[in-house]
């Protein structure tokens, strides 16, 4: 019988240490746990060097807590052939820090073309780089997992699956994130059939209205899940009858970091009682 398993992510914690962020998460329930790469984070990219990756390889060790995915939120449309070697030696550093990890994935979105590029400029360019991004990370063993994530390049669930059929690699996989398609109006049936069926990961996000979004009065704004529209026990209902079985990473957005008075340990609590709840509800097993 298809199980999940639920993790964190460094994310909803900004710039805590990690040493607390961890205990944390360990302390709350959760199994594991996402590395965040952003530079507004505990373990920005750059600085993950050799002995940063040891500081978390202890640490995942000494809490019980499997890293499951190291983000690479670098995107794959290079702008020029010298942008795109920076960022290519930022997607070797999350890669060789998931391998030394033993985190199965990395983690990422296509982020935004070029201003002005139209489809005809940028899919090539994007098909290419993501090839070379897979390639490296086949090697290493790590598979690569995009979500759709609305005003980026890979916009719609049919973007993550034609750009996986393009690329023709096995490790170039679905990562279901289900805020941003329900953010564009796609209904969770749809979602689940067209993404979670297809889907090696999986984040969790709430929202509240339709895209485009952007702070208040815009259309719509990523929440917690507990807080938006998103119904929690049909939504992991549907992914597991669908045949999805793995882990479940909590994600807290920037746009719900932002609200005066963010606490994230009071948040990841709250989202773990919400999601742990909506597993028991829908009567989805849990690792």
């Amino acid at each position: 019988m298809p199980a999940m398993r639920l993790a964190g992510w460094t994310y909803s914690y900004d710039g805590i240490p990690l040493e607390e962020s961890v205990a944390h998460m360990a302390r709350v329930g959760f199994s594991g746990f996402e590395l965040a790469t952003g530079e507004t984070h505990s373990t920005p990219i750059d600085a993950l060097d050799e002995r940063r990756v040891d500081d978390v390889r202890r640490l995942s060790q000494e809490h019980n807590m499997a890293v499951v995915a190291v983000s690479a939120l670098f995107g794959f449309v290079p702008e020029s052939d010298a942008a795109w070697q920076t960022t290519m030696t930022r997607w070797r550093r999350a890669i060789e820090a998931a391998a030394t990890l033993g985190a199965p994935f990395v983690a990422s979105c296509s982020m935004g073309a070029p201003s002005g590029w139209t489809r005809d400029r940028f899919w090539p360019a994007m098909v290419a780089a993501a090839r070379e991004v897979a390639d490296y990370a086949a090697d290493r063993g790590i598979s690569v997992a995009v979500e759709p994530h609305w005003a980026h390049a890979i916009e719609r669930p049919g973007d993550i699956l034609e750009l996986i059929a393009a690329c023709g690699r096995a490790n170039l996989v679905v990562n279901c994130d289900v805020c941003h398609p329900f953010a564009l109006g796609y209904d969770l049936e749809g979602i689940a059939a067209t993404l979670g069926a297809r889907a090696a990961y999986a984040h969790v996000c709430d929202v509240r209205g339709r895209h485009p979004g952007g702070p208040p009065p815009a259309g719509h704004q990523l929440v917690n899940p507990g807080e938006g529209e998103i119904d929690w026990p049909r939504w992991l209902g549907l992914l597991h009858k669908v045949g999805y079985q793995g882990w479940i990473t909590t994600q807290i957005s920037v746009m719900r970091r932002a609200w005066p008075g963010y606490d994230a340990r009071v948040a990841m609590e709250e989202v773990y009682r919400v999601i742990t709840g909506a597993m028991a509800k829908a009567g989805v097993p849990r690792i």
